[in-house]
């Protein structure tokens, strides 16, 4: 339980880390690189950093978040130095956010699916390990009924014998001779002495 609130904890640091990240970005942007405003021209863009890092980091959510803020930083950088009127004769300037929020779209849901199948799979791994001690415990108590039984079988066999010789005896006795063989025999079974 303790595990689950750390996650959920964790998974509300999208928000910082992106802003973090985007700070540390316009801050290299404006001191290295002035004249490549949002870092036009620089090839891979830098601001990749941050739609790679938080999808893969925090899934569907945190993609989402990341790619707007980046989307919006870019698109927000450009018309606070150029005017909004460059947002209007520059199509092409929409073409970065568009990829941003597909990209981000993209690694976000195949992180989602990846934490998904890994709580099924952790819950199944749970569930079969129960299963396991169970079975354990059943084997056990089988187990000492099994030892329980031939213990018994293995008295019962020897009292068997015990009396399939005594018969044996017994059929080799005259009539007159049965009634003596029989006592004989229950002393012998009895361990009687005289």
């Amino acid at each position: 339980m303790y595990d689950r609130i750390i996650q959920i904890k964790r998974s509300k640091l999208f928000y910082l880390e992106t802003a973090f990240l985007l700070v540390i970005f316009f801050t290299i942007n404006a001191y290295f690189f002035p004249k490549s405003p949002a870092f036009r021209g620089i090839t891979p863009n830098p601001l990749w950093v941050v739609i790679l890092i938080i999808p893969a980091r925090y899934g569907r959510n945190g993609a989402l978040f990341a790619s707007a803020a980046t989307s919006l930083f870019f698109v927000g950088y450009y018309s606070a130095l150029f005017g909004l009127d460059i947002l209007f004769d520059n199509p092409w300037l929409f073409r970065f956010p568009f990829l941003f929020m597909l990209v981000g779209f993209l690694l976000g849901e195949l992180k989602t699916v990846f934490i998904i199948r890994e709580d099924y799979l952790t819950n199944r791994i749970q569930e079969l390990q129960n299963l396991n001690e169970k079975l354990v415990r059943e084997h056990d108590i089988i187990k000492e009924a099994h030892k329980d039984l031939s213990e018994d079988i293995a008295t019962k066999q020897d009292s068997l014998t015990i009396f399939h010789g005594v018969m044996d005896r017994l059929n080799s006795f005259n009539s007159d001779e049965i009634y003596h063989g029989l006592i004989e025999s229950l002393a012998n079974f009895l361990n009687i002495e005289e």
